[in-house]
């Protein structure tokens, strides 16, 4: 894509991906700086592919919405993020939906 081609390589200090297609937190790990922030959605299984990148990208937290419409922040990946295979070959299926993940870029030195 066009911001792949024309990006320089760690120019960034936060992308935002939401319900793109494509395998986003791979694409977006180059562009980032070392402790570079990443937020994305789990609509294409981003949010379950920058987990399981664990050795690129540390978990920060992810925005939930309760039955009322309240956004809150938590640092639980445990409670939204699940171990094993889905039926859409995700290498993490989600427990419950969140809003957005957000991942830090790991040093690269």
């Amino acid at each position: 894509g066009g911001l792949v081609s024309k990006a320089a390589p760690s120019s960034f200090d936060l992308l935002i991906s939401l319900s793109a297609s494509g395998s986003i937190p791979e694409l977006c790990y180059p562009l980032l700086r070392d402790g570079g922030l990443l937020v994305v959605n789990d609509d294409f299984g981003d949010g379950c592919l920058a987990k399981a990148m664990s050795d690129k990208f540390s978990f920060i937290g992810a925005v939930e919405e309760d039955d009322n419409g309240v956004s809150t922040l938590t640092t639980s990946a445990q409670d939204l993020l699940d171990h094993g295979l889905s039926f859409s070959k995700r290498p993490f299926k989600s427990k419950k939906y969140a809003i957005v993940y957000l991942f830090q870029k790991t040093s690269t030195t």
